[in-house]
């Protein structure tokens, strides 16, 4: 039996002009994992938001215009900097958000502020705001922007929207953009969570909508996707790299708070936006994914499904599974 050498510390060879011991502080960061793994965890490496926005990381919030992308990060502005729950979930005890606008008008801006403020029971919002004039990451406005961030580190910087935070081509620069980002991310020293727009096609999942160079769904650590209808507002995790994608949330709309509140979402339902979301066709798949998802049994979601499918909710021609409305 062969048995393998486990090399530690005074078996690394280090790189030159990096020092004799490439454990010290001027040396690369490299460590036996058993260290690593018995290291106390610090502050910053919680979630920003629990299970939902990483400590760290790129996070896309999707949707079509009048989606209420807006309404949903200034909610989070406040709930994190106020140390409130956000849709039920744990914000950091240390949150601080820097929101960089480029989208709607001074006076609209400062009255939705208020207005979910006051909501909350927010006497003096805290969080940090700018309003921007486009191409915000060009080299001597990101060096502005790293130097002012630095100052309020950690914290998390949202970027409302995107599209207007820049003037570069989407596909073609995406390598740029996404530096860019990265830099305000490091700066930071937190997410960078900017509102965006998906591209027309149709994909099999939400998160490949993401409008722009696949490399930026590549680089996203979330993106979460929001489409609306009337006041109601469907919002679901469609890519969570360091925890399980597929949360939902069934949010309405009160236009005179400008608040997301969560509302109670039936099984019947359920099995009506995963079939939008996901595109699942087989009724086997989708009786496993609500299973899982709702920890329900199998005579409830199937009941369940048979219900959509008798109401027209869903269409069963047979062969696959599709909300009514996407058949033409």
């Amino acid at each position: 039996m062969t048995t393998r050498s486990h090399r530690g510390p005074e078996g690394i060879r280090t790189a030159g002009g990096l020092g004799d011991d490439p454990f010290d502080e001027d040396g690369p960061s490299l460590e036996p994992v058993e260290w690593f793994l018995n290291e106390e965890d610090q502050p910053g490496d919680e979630d920003f938001v629990e299970r939902l926005i990483p400590a760290r990381g790129l996070v896309f919030v999707v949707g079509e215009p009048g989606s209420y992308k807006t309404s949903l990060l200034f909610q989070l502005a406040l709930c994190a900097t106020e140390g409130l729950p956000f849709l039920g979930h744990h914000v950091r005890p240390d949150a601080h958000v820097v929101y960089i606008g480029f989208e709607g008008g001074r006076r609209a801006t400062k009255e939705r502020i208020r207005r979910e403020a006051q909501a909350l029971g927010i006497a003096s919002p805290g969080f940090t705001i700018g309003f921007q004039q486009q191409f915000a990451l060009d080299d001597y406005t990101l060096a502005r922007l790293e130097a002012q961030l630095g100052a309020m580190a950690p914290c998390a910087v949202v970027i409302d929207s995107y599209a207007q935070a820049h003037s570069l081509d989407e596909v073609g620069d995406a390598p740029v953009l996404l530096k860019a980002l990265h830099r305000i991310g490091q700066a930071a020293q937190g997410p960078v969570i900017l509102a965006h727009h998906p591209t027309k096609a149709s994909a099999s999942r939400r998160a490949q909508r993401l409008r722009g160079h696949g490399s930026h769904l590549g680089a996203a650590d979330v993106v979460l996707f929001m489409s609306r209808r009337g006041k109601r507002v469907d919002l679901s995790v469609e890519k969570a790299r360091d925890f399980p994608d597929g949360g939902r949330w069934r949010l309405e709309f009160d236009p005179l708070t400008f608040l997301l509140k969560p509302v109670n979402v039936t099984l019947r339902e359920l099995v009506e936006a995963v079939v939008r979301e996901t595109g699942v066709a087989d009724r086997q798949d989708l009786k496993n994914h609500l299973m899982e998802r709702t920890g329900k049994t199998p005579q409830a979601v199937n009941a369940a499904i048979r219900d959509a499918i008798r109401d027209g909710t869903i269409q069963n021609d047979g062969r696959s599974l599709r909300a009514s409305d996407d058949i033409a």
